[in-house]
């Protein structure tokens, strides 16, 4: 990331636990030497329709993952969850939050997006 990269992307996982990731990026930068501050980003998954499908997709996705990572996999399945981790992670200076959908349900776009604008 600090030689050949702009940033770092954190995994889906829950705020406190990607923190001491996004510090240890911003530190590795400073350290290098590079300009600015990288630019942190988190993926975080949801399924506001089907949650069982999407919930069953996300074990699928990790079950060759270590049991940590699979078990902490965070899935937002409501408004609120939606919500307060776009607060979390703002407060954490994110840059970027990509919503990756949990299933194949297009409609899915449009209920985040009901919910973030």
């Amino acid at each position: 990331m600090v030689r050949w990269g702009e940033g770092y992307i954190g995994g889906s996982l829950p705020p406190a636990m990607t923190a001491p990731s996004f510090e240890a990026a911003r530190r590795a930068w400073q350290e290098a030497g590079r300009r600015g501050a990288p630019k942190l980003v988190v993926l975080a998954y949801f399924a506001l329709g089907d949650t069982e499908a999407g919930q069953a997709n996300i074990q699928d996705f990790y079950r060759l993952a270590p049991k940590d990572i699979a078990r902490n996999a965070v899935l937002h399945t409501a408004r609120s969850t939606i919500e307060q981790s776009i607060v979390e992670y703002t407060d954490l200076g994110v840059d970027e939050i990509i919503f990756v959908p949990a299933t194949d349900d297009l409609d899915e776009v449009t209920r985040l997006a009901d919910i973030t604008n």
